[in-house]
């Protein structure tokens, strides 16, 4: 589990099972890491911007999680173990969603040169360390500014001091603080020059950050980046501008897994097997009654004429059959006529 922001705890290896819980406590608040389902194969058609000749392909293991919080509300989580290629570049893939109906929403993390995301990672503490950070801006961005002619010091020091600050606004809410800030403190005829002046000095901020990374890790950059180099950073800027709106504190990170294979037994007792039969017989009975043997319903009403006479008033019914029921019904309408008169 490794930190996105400067409060979570250091880089943590744990080890569980599906369907178990880990308990992880942060400054804020001890959260519930919760492991939901493991897939060895995800198999999935090919799109046409990572078509290469086959239709399908498998991106590997991944497992799905949920963080949730001390007041019951979760995060779900979809974590890729290996890198997936998109236009040549290559990403690891972690999915969020707050709930199970919406879609996954994924946060794309440029993978380094051996498929992790260790230069990453790298690249967010460094923003996320005030010191250090404050010092590669100071150092490196200043030098740069000291270069250019028309840049007096006394200039050259609010530049990096502005630089900072887009820095820690970036940081902590994405473009959407560096908008608000604008919008606060900028007149709204100065929004879209600021706007522009802003992402400079973001991206020559994070291309200063990501030079000290390299440089960490004793990648020698002498004629500027080369093109794989920035296409990364440009990644990075996108990655970075997500990880405020991912939901959780840290990245959760498949190294290894056992998988383990097993098939089922069942064994059940049912007591009530044998009335099973009887039911089953009844069953068909009823629906062989039901398709064949028509419903039929007779009505008579009694009245009494003027002269004293009984007459009745006879009339029937049926769902279906209704010609032989018509037969059937003169057939008994004849027979009642053939009664002998009565009298009330």
């Amino acid at each position: 589990m490794h930190p996105l922001t400067g409060e979570g705890p250091d880089d943590l290896t744990v080890s569980a099972r599906i369907n178990e819980t880990v308990n992880v406590t942060t400054p804020e608040q001890t959260l519930r890491l919760e492991l939901d389902d493991f897939r060895l194969h995800n198999i999935v058609r090919e799109t046409a911007a990572v078509r290469r000749g086959n239709d399908f392909r498998d991106n590997g293991p991944s497992f799905s999680f949920k963080l949730r919080r001390p007041d019951g509300t979760a995060r779900e989580y979809l974590n890729y173990m290996y890198p997936v290629t998109i236009d040549d570049r290559q990403y690891l893939l972690s999915g969020t969603r707050a709930q199970t109906a919406d879609e996954f929403r994924y946060l794309y993390i440029p993978a380094d040169e051996s498929g992790t995301p260790a230069r990453f990672l790298a690249l967010l503490q460094l923003l996320h360390n005030d010191q250090r950070l404050r010092e590669v801006i100071n150092g490196r961005a200043a030098a740069t500014l000291a270069q250019l002619e028309d840049i007096t010091a006394d200039i050259g020091e609010r530049i990096t001091a502005a630089m900072l600050q887009i820095l820690r606004l970036f940081r902590d809410g994405g473009y959407g603080a560096i908008i608000d800030h604008i919008e606060q403190t900028v007149p709204a005829d100065q929004h879209e020059l600021a706007g522009q002046a802003y992402v400079r000095l973001l991206h020559n901020g994070v291309q200063s950050l990501y030079l000290q990374v390299l440089d960490d890790a004793g990648v020698t950059v002498t004629d500027g980046l080369g093109e794989a180099q920035s296409r990364f950073l440009e990644d990075a800027v996108e990655a970075l501008a997500a990880v405020p709106n991912y939901g959780a504190p840290f990245y959760v990170a498949l190294t290894d897994f056992e998988h383990r294979e097993a098939s089922g037994l069942m064994i059940a007792r049912s007591p009530g097997k044998l009335l099973v039969y009887p039911g089953f017989l009844l069953l068909l009975a009823g629906i062989f009654m039901l398709f064949y043997i028509a419903e039929r319903r007779i009505w008579f009403e009694l009245t009494t004429t003027g002269d004293g006479r009984l007459q009745v008033l006879m009339a029937g019914e049926t769902g279906r059959q209704q010609q032989e029921f018509s037969a059937e019904f003169e057939q008994l309408a004849a027979r009642a006529r053939q009664l002998p008169e009565a009298r009330p």
